[in-house]
């Protein structure tokens, strides 16, 4: 019993260290345990979360092609490097969309059959912003990751869970572990960013965000279909909806972690 308190413990201070070098701040314990068991879910296989360096995910979305709401669809892949690097490529046929920025440049551009179009000088600082929102959603819905450039508090919402201090007692930690409970959730804010994000309480994994568009929408960002890769159990299909309508559903055949990247790779 001893051994498994001092574990207990030990995981404890490995947290709240891995979360310092985050400027990651919890105001309550629960939301403390849900992040914690979240990032624990989704290590394994001897990689943890912090071992993410890069990624790449190819696959196929449907998205929103026009006012009417119509979908079109495309090839897609996803470059991350981190922490200030990505570009998402969507191709069909000689259209091909780009959106990402590489530091302070956005690399945001219209590519149709040799023609570029590029996005008014205007709206660059408000592009950039959106896109690193973008990313920081992402990244956190699927991989629990907090990026070291961005603070973000947690805090539970009241009632949403009741859940004491694992590092209490090792009994309490095997009943959260074991929980069956309806997914739980967390508020998270930041400069500029304020989303929910929705653990699920049987594999404690994130399966949601929820956050309220430049439109004032609600949109909602779902994660699921996992599978281990690399010792990271990732999502395959990320679905974007908005008033309860698809505005990018994204399929992936194939998740990269931690593949070799450069800034080289970052251009429009």
């Amino acid at each position: 019993m001893k051994i498994r308190c001092a574990l207990v413990i030990a995981l404890a201070v490995v947290s709240l260290r891995a979360a310092a070098q985050d400027q990651t701040v919890f105001m309550d314990v629960a939301a403390e345990n849900l992040f914690r068991f979240s990032r624990a879910a989704i290590s394994g296989g001897g990689k943890t979360v912090h071992s993410l360096r890069t990624l790449i995910l190819k696959g196929r979305s449907r998205f929103v092609a026009d006012d009417t709401g119509g979908l079109a669809g495309a090839a897609v892949e996803i470059k991350l490097l981190l922490p200030d690097h990505y570009l998402r490529t969507d191709t069909s046929g000689v259209l091909q969309k780009m959106a990402g920025y590489a530091g302070s440049r956005v690399l945001s551009a219209m590519h149709d059959d040799g023609a570029v179009n590029y996005p008014p000088d205007g709206l660059v600082k408000q592009i950039l912003l959106n896109e690193r929102l973008r990313v920081a959603r992402l990244l956190l819905g699927a991989a629990t990751y907090v990026g070291p450039d961005l603070a973000l508090t947690f805090r539970s919402v009241p009632k949403s869970v009741e859940m004491v201090d694992p590092r209490v007692s090792a009994r309490t930690a095997l009943t959260i572990e074991n929980s069956s409970a309806e997914p739980f959730v967390t508020l998270v804010t930041g400069d500029r960013f304020a989303a929910r994000l929705v653990i699920d309480g049987s594999t404690h994994a994130p399966t949601q965000i929820e956050y309220t568009g430049q439109d004032k929408n609600p949109v909602v960002v779902t994660f699921s279909d996992r599978r281990e890769v690399a010792g990271l159990l990732m999502p395959f299909r990320i679905v974007t909806t908005s008033n309860g309508r698809i505005v990018d559903e994204l399929v992936l055949d194939e998740i990269l972690v931690n593949p070799e990247l450069s800034k080289s790779d970052f251009k429009r």
